[in-house]
């Protein structure tokens, strides 16, 4: 079934989860590790930011991983971004 613009609704999910892709690749690779490290834990959104991790060079991931400075009470926030880079790496 189409919408009154003849896209169906398949599309425009596509096109949703590529605009946020863009977004995170960009927060990714511009803000700081703690704007971006709960999406890598939340599990509806772990698939876009794993997505988003292993779209970007392996040198930009280990330059990204050395940026990272978390306060002892955030030590699940540097687990799981941690956990995410060195996914995305391989």
């Amino acid at each position: 079934m189409s919408n009154p613009c003849g896209r169906t609704r398949a599309d425009t999910q596509v096109y949703a989860d590529l605009v946020a892709l863009d977004h995170l690749m960009r927060l990714v690779r511009e803000e700081s590790v703690e704007r971006w490290t709960l999406l890598c834990y939340e599990r509806s959104r772990r698939p876009l930011a794993n997505s988003a991790l292993g779209s970007i060079p392996v040198a930009d991931l280990l330059v990204i991983l050395k940026r990272r400075t978390f306060h002892p009470a955030n030590i699940l926030a540097a687990v799981v971004v941690t956990e995410a880079i060195l996914w995305a790496i391989g």
